[in-house]
């Protein structure tokens, strides 16, 4: 069996650099190559802690023991202040994960920190968060396109079907992250369906105060990954550097994911003639390389041995690629008049890649490649006024987003190559409101004007020859013909939202909402399309109760219904041919969500959440594919003193259908069974360093998060790893 070692010599051969593009003319100077090395340390010990469902700000009368080893990431009070009101007025299911709630979990990626969340499941091709997605409310083969990742304000979903690379941030670097079920589309507009995850990353510093930390993880499957982040303010300057290296060979064969990534950041905060000013801009430069080990047959993935379970039969599939991003940002704050906020980021994309190889033919002639380039400007005025005490809001903004995309099905110099390509444009206005009738009502409502134009085309490298005069065969010079007319798009879509939140007592609130919702088909399923292709639309309705008792016991229950219109998926039309289309029936997606927080006794913490939901579609017998009736979480944190901290978490998914299931299935294809996994992690803090060690899938589990036509794509076994964090 060949295995990753050999995939990673062959990409390595692959010849030439990507196109440079805009972004290889900003003069960027990054520090020197970050190198760490450390030693393997494995331990199967209790512990591991996810955030919980929905933290509340820290409070004196919490035990001191909770609070004692944790004085680098305590919540600020801006952070604490938004935790507040996130989770306590805002009238929608929201979690907040602090900090703090960071720092005592278990998570050593993004994805894992939020895979313990209410309604959230995690679908990965292969266990890093490369391929990792973030399924909410039972979005299913779509979630990529249906949830929206927002980083520092800016959404990082890419143009196709790829969807948010979650392995362009480190966990380290991560401040604050906002799970917003079913909200954000009066915001963010095409792709907020489910939902927005919004992560903050850029540190707050006080004048003169420095931030400085490194961290090693070092796993038994050889994984070595470090981070290195430095932050300062001087005076009015805030310059952050942060670096990354990460080395994982995979669980599977041909699974390997190398990463290197550096972020240079400088903020500028001041005061002019009155005038509050927040200005910052931001260079990031990624680059990976990455194995596709591909599925394994349900034979194997039941009963086949752990070496048949991690074999490949893939060994030279796999791809590299280049990201870089700029991002550009700046608010005024007026006061009496209001703050004027502005954004832009611009990022570029280049993935070579191999699929189905054939060993017997050089690996250059077959590459292929996708390029995308985007960018997004975002521009808002909010204002408020003081009516009885009571703060009333109003927020108006303009956003504008530019993108194409191209494909290639091999290299540029290989005649008669075919080149998809798209390009996409979107600008809206928005209009949002925050009512304070009375002290404990809080009003909610916005509108959305979206204009969304598209075109795609498909072109053929070719050269056409003739006798003129016979017998001389004349050839015209290669150029791209195109095989179709382009086909356009030029979409209206009006949102709209109103939310109201009740809040009778202390620790009490009562919320219900109603909003709209809407995706435009993105330019990887439109060079794919019906030509019926059109936006799908939804609305979602919202009913839910916040209660906390004391500073020891909170809880949160809400029933959803989501209902969409014209739900694009990749499937069958009536001709029998395979593309993206809009379903002809309706499909609804109606459940609920309880999560929970209990601190029994000094040192000990429990966090739990249980959903379920029918992911249905009109006129039809079967779930959804990939949806998952219920799912569930439960973490038990134990801190017997100031230094030690342990944790021991368990997730349940329950069986969803094969992602290529349908009602004419005969015989019906195998449910994906439901699995549980546990984690767990235990930390030795001593000053500015901290020790952790963990294990991974502690049972050694069997299981799956997709599945297709009866083929399955494990996911990894038990592992062990030590981190190092170094605070100077």
């Amino acid at each position: 069996m060949i295995d990753g070692a050999l995939a990673d010599r062959a990409l390595a051969k692959w010849p030439g650099q990507p196109k440079p593009g805009l972004n290889r003319r900003v003069v960027v100077a990054f520090g020197s190559a970050l190198g760490l090395a450390a030693g393997i340390a494995t331990a199967q010990v209790p512990g591991a802690s996810t955030a919980g469902p929905a933290p509340q700000p820290p409070s004196s009368q919490q035990p001191a023991v909770s609070e004692a080893t944790l004085p680098e990431v305590s919540v600020r009070a801006s952070d604490a202040s938004r935790a507040s009101s996130a989770s306590g007025e805002a009238p929608r299911n929201v979690t907040v994960i602090t900090a703090r709630d960071i720092a005592r979990s278990s998570a050593s990626s993004v994805s894992e920190l939020l895979a313990t969340e209410a309604n959230l499941s995690l679908q990965s091709y292969s266990g890093n968060d490369r391929s990792a997605t973030l399924d909410m409310r039972g979005m299913g083969e779509t979630a990529s396109s249906n949830v929206l990742i927002v980083v520092d304000g800016v959404v990082i979903n890419e143009n196709d079907l790829s969807g948010a690379n979650l392995s362009s941030l480190s966990l380290s670097e991560v401040r604050q992250v906002e799970v917003d079920r079913g909200g954000g589309a009066i915001e963010h507009g095409s792709g907020a369906v489910a939902g927005v995850v919004r992560i903050t990353t850029l540190p707050e510093l006080d004048e003169g105060e420095r931030r400085a930390r490194a961290q090693v993880r070092v796993g038994t499957l050889g994984e070595r990954i470090g981070d290195l982040q430095l932050a300062t303010r001087i005076g009015a300057w805030t310059p952050v550097l942060q670096l990354h290296r990460g080395r994982e060979p995979g669980w599977r064969d041909n699974g390997e994911f190398d990463s290197t990534r550096a972020a240079l950041s400088l903020r500028w905060q001041d005061t002019i003639g009155g005038v509050k000013a927040d200005a910052h801009a931001r260079l990031t430069r990624q680059r990976d390389r990455y194995g596709l080990p591909g599925p394994v047959s349900r034979e194997v993935f039941e009963s086949g041995s752990e070496r048949e379970l991690r074999a490949t039969q893939n060994p030279l599939n796999g791809g590299r690629t280049e990201l870089d991003r700029q991002d550009l940002g700046a608010s005024l704050d007026f006061g009496p008049i209001g703050q004027l906020t502005w954004a832009s980021s611009h990022r570029e994309r280049v993935n070579p890649f191999l699929i189905g190889v054939d060993a017997s033919r050089p690996l250059a002639d077959q590459e292929q490649r996708t390029t995308s380039e985007r960018w997004d400007h975002r521009l808002s005025h909010r204002a408020g006024i003081e009516v009885g005490g009571l703060r009333q809001e109003l927020t108006m903004g303009w956003s504008r987003m530019d993108g194409d995309y191209a494909r290639r099905d091999l290299p540029a110099s290989a005649p008669d190559h075919t080149r998809l390509q798209g390009e996409a444009a979107a600008s809206a206005w928005t209009l949002a409101t925050t009512l304070r009738p009375v002290r404990e009502v809080t009003v909610q409502a916005g509108v959305r004007w979206d204009h969304f134009e598209s075109t795609r085309q498909s072109q053929k490298w070719s050269s056409n020859c003739t006798f003129a005069p016979f017998p001389v065969l004349v050839c015209s010079p290669y150029a791209y013909e195109d095989t179709q007319a382009p086909v356009a798009g030029d979409w209206f879509n009006r949102l709209g939202e109103l939310g109201i939140s009740w809040q009778p007592s202390e620790g009490t609130t009562f919320f219900v909402r109603r909003n709209g919702t809407f995706r435009a088909p993105n330019l990887d399923e439109l060079n794919k399309a019906a030509d019926t292709l059109r936006p799908q639309r939804g609305v979602t309705q919202e009913l839910g109760w916040r209660q906390r008792a004391g500073d020891s016991l909170s809880w949160s229950a809400t029933w959803f219904d989501m209902r969409l219109q014209d739900e694009i998926f990749y499937g069958r039309d009536a001709a029998g041919d395979e593309l993206n289309r809009n379903r002809d029936e309706a499909s609804r997606r109606q459940g609920i969500e309880l999560s929970g927080r209990w601190l029994p006794a000094p040192g000990w913490r429990l966090n739990g959440m249980l959903s379920y939901l029918v992911p249905s579609l009109a006129g039809r017998t079967g779930d959804i594919p990939l949806v998952a009736r219920t799912t569930a979480s439960l973490t038990l944190g134990w801190q017997p003193s100031p230094a030690w901290q342990s944790a021991l978490s368990v997730r349940h998914v329950g069986p969803r259908r094969d992602g290529k299931a349908t009602d004419a299935d005969n015989p019906p294809l195998a449910r994906l069974r439901a699995h549980q996994v546990v984690d767990a992690v235990v930390r030795y803090r001593q000053d500015d360093i901290e020790l952790a060690l963990g294990v991974n899938n502690l049972f050694d589990e069997r299981y799956s998060t997709i599945a297709f036509s009866q083929t399955y794509y494990p996911m990894p076994g038990r592992q062990a790893h030590t981190t190092l964090s170094v605070r100077f």
